[in-house]
């Protein structure tokens, strides 16, 4: 029974052991070749945390000189008490004695030697005759050593020989990082890495690393808004290469110095500045609740202040303005963003696109516009035109500008007819806003007329006539012609007729009885004359 009861405690101390080298350190820290181990949950008082201590193949700590003090200090803060550590002093064995867990002398207020005692401690509280702060503690009220009950439950600081490597990540300043061996690390071979690349060693880089032995320094103070993310530092230990990581972020934003509104519109005018390493990147301004074209993608190749105007707002409404500096359109995080709240103007009338047109068949001159928040004036309202205008060319053009200021109520168009040589402007005044009138008039030329050659006019005016009469002239060139033709025929036909009448008027006797035999009369004179042209009509043909 007695040897069960000795199997069972065994086991129950192996698997307390067990679980006991399985904690987790909360903090490491390496200095003089020692290894402190800083645990805190789950707490225990002075015997647990010294014989866990014990089990892990260390002791609590032993904190004999400054360098170790300083160590403690910066790895965890005075928290009203809560952040209480057990370190190795105590004067268990006999009262007033302190102690080291190794035995050696624990060096007490006026003592040559170092030693981190609290004002007014030891004070060495009792109960009757029994002392009951016997052990000693770190960070219970302040950094320096109080003795304290042994019963309490603290965190505690284990001590042991190095069994490393460690390496240190620090900052000499905002621009650099080092990457370096403590004290007893036994790491060689270091060099930085963003990703999977190896940062240049050529100081002409933007980032850059420079590689020492037993450390390397990332230098920074030439990169920009995209060298920002996670860096590595890659140590040998042996044949055996480690790596610790390290995030970097880029300080600063872009900034926004005002924001101005107008009682003429409901534009917002910011002025702000790029981020001082994003020259030359996107800057995003965003606008919110969002509207119409509430998004500007502005560039930045300088670090002077910018000015970008904002349309499409609604009058009389706050917005969150946000200016972030993007290393691309498709990679823009809020790292470096910067906002800032403004409120429309405009609430008043308004006028919207106002514009001059010329129609050219009358020469009428007709200026436009709209007016935005109508519904807050009334029925009546007057707008101040600002008709301006000049001679068209002039030697002193100045001397001869014309200004005329009409008054136009409720109406949103004026119409008249330019002067000639005369070249309008003009400009529209409302509740003291100005807003320029688009485009310009100009009457018609009359003096110093210029040929100008214009085809139309050449071929109704010259070609056409010109045609016409060629045409008629052929014509009647044709007809006197046919003319002339027919007077030398019938010249022709006179001759032909006189000379067959005058062999006709002279026939034989004899034919003349022959063909008139039977007959008591001769031929009269129709019958005669009608053979003659039959036979002249014979001749001819």
């Amino acid at each position: 029974m007695n040897a069960f009861k000795i199997l069972l405690i065994c086991v129950f101390t192996i698997k307390l052991l067990g679980v006991s080298h399985a904690q987790t350190p909360w903090k490491t820290k390496c200095v003089d070749q020692y290894q402190l181990n800083f645990f805190e949950d789950p707490k225990k008082n002075y015997g647990e945390a010294k014989s866990f201590c014990e089990g892990v193949g260390g002791y609590l700590a032993k904190v004999d000189n400054q360098r170790m003090t300083d160590v403690i200090n910066a790895t965890f803060e005075i928290n009203w008490g809560l952040n209480t550590f057990y370190i190795g002093g105590n004067d268990i064995a006999t009262e007033g004695d302190w102690k080291w867990q190794d035995g050696t002398d624990l060096i007490m207020r006026g003592e040559v030697g170092y030693h981190n005692w609290k004002a007014n401690q030891p004070n060495g509280e009792t109960t009757g005759n029994t002392a009951v702060e016997d052990c000693l503690v770190v960070g219970r009220e302040v950094y320096n050593w109080v003795d304290i009950s042994c019963d309490e439950n603290f965190y505690y600081i284990c001590q042991k020989e190095f069994q490393g490597p460690f390496v240190e990540i620090l900052t000499p300043n905002e621009n650099q990082r080092m990457c370096t061996a403590t004290d007893c690390s036994t790491a060689t071979q270091f060099e930085w890495y963003k990703a999977s690349n190896k940062v240049s060693t050529a100081t002409t880089s933007r980032v850059y690393q420079t590689i020492q032995t037993g450390s390397a320094t990332l230098n920074l103070q030439n990169a920009n808004i995209a060298d920002a993310g996670s860096y590595s530092c890659r140590y040998r230990l042996g044949k055996l290469w480690k790596t610790t990581n390290e995030s970097y972020e880029m300080a600063g934003n872009p900034t926004i110095h005002e924001i101005l509104n107008s009682s003429c519109n409901s534009d917002l005018i910011i002025s702000w500045q790029p981020h001082t390493n994003a020259l030359g990147f996107t800057h995003k301004i965003e606008v919110s609740p969002t509207s119409g074209g509430s998004t500007r993608w502005v560039d930045s190749p300088t670090s002077e202040k910018q000015s970008t105007t904002i349309i499409s707002l609604l009058p009389t409404t706050t917005y969150q303005i946000k200016v972030t500096a993007c290393v691309t359109k498709e990679y823009c995080t809020t790292n470096y963003s910067t906002t800032r709240k403004a409120r429309t103007g405009g609430a008043s009338l308004s006028v919207e696109s106002p514009s001059i047109i010329q129609y050219k068949n009358t020469q009428t001159c007709v200026i436009s516009w709209t007016l935005s928040n109508k519904m807050e004036t009334g029925d009546s309202y007057t707008v101040e035109l600002n008709l301006t205008s000049a001679p068209v060319s002039s030697q002193d053009a100045n001397s001869n500008i014309d200004m005329k200021l009409i008054d136009v109520t409720s109406s949103s168009v004026y119409s008249f007819q330019p002067e000639p040589n005369r070249n309008y402007s003009a400009s529209i005044k409302i509740f003291n806003c100005v807003w320029p009138v688009e485009g310009s008039c100009v009457g018609n030329p009359t003096e110093n007329k210029s040929f100008e050659f214009n085809i139309v006019s050449f071929v109704i005016g010259f070609l056409i006539p010109l045609i016409f009469y060629v045409v008629f002239a052929l014509i009647i060139y044709k007809l006197m012609r046919k003319i002339k033709n027919l007077k030398k025929m019938a010249e022709a036909k006179e001759q032909n007729y006189e000379t067959i009448q005058e062999k006709v008027s002279q026939p034989s006797y004899s034919n003349v009885l022959e063909g008139t035999a039977g007959y008591e009369q001769a031929i009269s004179t129709t019958t005669f004359r009608t053979q003659v042209e039959s036979a002249y009509e014979n001749y001819n043909i």
